[in-house]
């Protein structure tokens, strides 16, 4: 195997997209490679008469730029900009135990270093990352990025040349990225325990649903509409109406009205939240229509009246993984991003559904408004700028007995500052936080998708610009749809006949494991009340006048004992409890990986008295709750 498809096969296990463009990559016949050697005597790389490294000494430039760094450790994440023949790389990789996102933008040099030097053994170790455009970096980032992690950005010098709109896009872009992973983190710590909670109340009726995977291919080039709420569906809906029967529908749920109003009934409809949103289908017949769900969903909605479930399982929640490793079913690439319209547009997609139109996908505050009329939010208020302080001022309108459900979107809309984004036409439009992160999930969708050959069409015009999505208005989409040449009512028939649902194939075993945790989680009890009790008295101890050190020594020594305990017989054993105490569990590690730096410290043992208190009290109360709800779906099954 020569260098190229050694280092090829590396990049293909973590990036196949990159993987796939390199092993296509054509040479462009007006660019130039030429090595030639610094003053030091290390080979330079010249492309297009630009030295990539110092033409005096690459590896002391190399040397210089690490030493700007002030962390090295593991809590650090380094994004590199630009690869050269990878001097910084190699010397940051060995100097440091950081995490390295590499962004090289130029396909072209990427390709021709790759074929000079074998990087394999770097790009094997799971701490090293490359990526060749926006979407990829954003998206690694995203995975890579932790709560507490410092952030640098390091780069060739020759970058600042080459590619100066992608450095300071990356220095524009960081403080988001950095927002939108420690946002994830802290809607994790708000809504793990709901997630599980739900999820495990929803486990009997997952037998009764089929898997998401039941529609891969199902509908192979047919057209498929993703609507959703936003003010471009007022000018869309009567042409939706009138092609009916060019498209499949995917409408998330708070879009469901605004069709069943206009005459149209949807074949699937979609939800993911683990909050009772029955209401935003309040008095839609859905007994004809297609209910997909995520597997977190509020257990009220999964037992709506409707037509045939699904259930979309995300390979990046524990409770999936946890289910699909029992039940013998394969999730991987399921992700799921927090917004319902990109559960609909994966569920479209896997369905094997080409073109894929966004419809009401403004994604911006556009004319006045977030959402469109007639829909479950967008008649219940106003939307206007405040001048003083270029915030959304939001007014309830139309009285009714919906506008106290209403209440929680005006808060949330008020509460959040406004930002800019691109619009379709050039033009600046104000989005909020959500919204803007949206863009970047459907951005990285269509990257991700790029080699599928799927149609990916933005139709929700005067909207927020999608990159990856053609712009087109609906109308004259529609004109190049021809109808569609199947029976989808049939269609689902025959999953009923010819598909295995696993969960229901394998449910006595879920239900065996089921009983395995909930009895661990009696048999461990015990030990957490222990470590609150221990954990208290730690924390009187720190508060003394006259500190008695080695006695804090033993309590701390006792509480973390109980700690691993209760970590391995539970958390590390049933990976799913752990979104029980997801903040907590944070919290308390952080705390131990400092202990080493901290040593025999007061501030050490009051951290550790407090960490842990609160890990054991809030564990205690969640984990029996979780016992008695499994344990009552073993007795209803039994």
């Amino acid at each position: 195997m020569n260098i190229f498809e050694k280092n090829l096969s590396c990049i293909a296990s973590k990036n196949q997209v990159l993987a796939e463009n390199l092993r296509n990559c054509v040479f462009s016949e007006t660019s130039s490679f030429e090595f030639a050697n610094a003053q030091s005597g290390d080979i330079n790389l010249i492309y297009n008469g630009i030295e990539l490294h110092s033409a005096l000494n690459p590896q002391l430039e190399a040397v210089e730029e690490l030493n700007k760094l002030q962390k090295k450790d593991k809590n650090t994440v380094i994004i590199l900009i630009g690869i050269g023949l990878g001097y910084l790389f190699k010397r940051l990789f060995i100097g440091t135990e950081s995490k390295i996102i590499i962004y090289e933008p130029n396909l072209e040099i990427l390709r021709f270093t790759l074929e000079a030097v074998d990087f394999s053994s770097e790009f094997n170790e799971d701490r090293v990352f490359l990526t060749n455009t926006m979407p990829e970096l954003t998206q690694t980032a995203a995975k890579c990025f932790g709560l507490n992690d410092t952030v640098y950005v390091s780069k060739l010098k020759s970058a600042d040349i080459l590619y100066p709109e992608e450095v300071a896009k990356v220095s524009d872009e960081l403080p988001n990225m950095v927002t939108l992973v420690r946002s994830n983190f802290y809607c994790l710590f708000s809504k793990s325990y709901h997630w599980l909670y739900q999820s495990i109340l929803n486990i009997p009726y997952f037998k009764t649903c089929c898997n998401i995977s039941s529609l891969e291919n199902r509908f192979k080039n047919k057209a498929a509409v993703i609507v959703s709420p936003g003010p471009s569906l007022d000018g869309a809906i009567v042409t939706i109406k009138q092609n009916r029967d060019k498209f499949i529908i995917f409408c998330v749920n708070v879009a469901c009205k605004k069709l069943y109003e206009n005459g149209i009934i949807p074949d699937f409809v979609v939800f993911i939240d683990n909050e009772n949103l029955a209401h935003t289908v309040e008095g839609c017949d859905l007994t004809k229509t297609g209910l997909i769900v995520q597997s977190v969903v509020h257990n009220e909605i999964i037992k709506l009246n409707a037509g045939k479930k699904f259930v979309f399982y995300g390979d990046n929640e524990l409770f999936s993984r946890w289910l699909s490793k029992i039940a013998d079913f394969n999730i991987k690439n399921y992700l799921s991003k927090g917004t319902v319209s990109y559960c609909a547009l994966f569920s479209a997609y896997i369905s094997g559904c080409s073109p894929i139109i966004l419809a009401g996908q403004d994604l911006a505050f556009t004319g006045g408004k977030f959402y469109s009329s007639g829909g479950i939010y967008g008649d219940m208020c106003k939307c206007e700028i405040e001048e003083n302080t270029g915030n959304i001022k939001v007014t309830t309108l139309n009285e009714s007995e919906n506008t106290s459900k209403f209440e929680w979107k005006a808060d949330y809309l008020r509460e959040n500052p406004l930002k800019t984004v691109k619009g379709q036409d050039g033009s600046t439009l104000l989005t909020n936080d959500d919204y803007s992160n949206f863009i970047k999930y459907f951005e990285e969708f269509a990257h991700q998708t790029s080699l599928s050959g799927v149609e990916l069409i933005n139709s929700s015009t005067g909207g927020a610009q999608i990159n990856g999505f053609k712009n087109e208005k609906f109308k004259d989409i529609v004109l190049r749809l021809p109808v569609l040449s199947f029976n989808l009512k049939e269609e689902i028939e025959k999953i009923n006949i010819e598909y295995k649902e696993p969960v229901k194939e394998n449910f006595d075993k879920i239900i065996e494991n089921i009983e395995k945790i909930a009895s661990d989680i009696e048999k461990y009890i015990p030990a957490m009340e222990k470590g609150l009790e221990l954990s208290k008295t730690l924390a009187r101890e720190t508060g003394r006048h006259n500190k008695d050190y080695k006695k804090m020594g033993k309590l701390t020594n006792s509480v973390l004992e109980i700690f691993l305990t209760v970590d391995d017989n539970l958390f590390k054993k049933h990976e799913i409890l752990l979104y029980a105490v997801f903040k907590e569990m944070i919290e308390m590690n952080a705390v131990i990986d400092k202990a080493e730096e901290q040593g025999n410290d007061i501030v050490l043992f009051n951290n550790i008295a407090k960490s842990a208190s609160t890990l054991f009290e809030t564990g205690k109360h969640r984990l029996m709750e979780l016992k008695t709800i499994l344990r009552n779906t073993t007795l209803t099954q039994n």
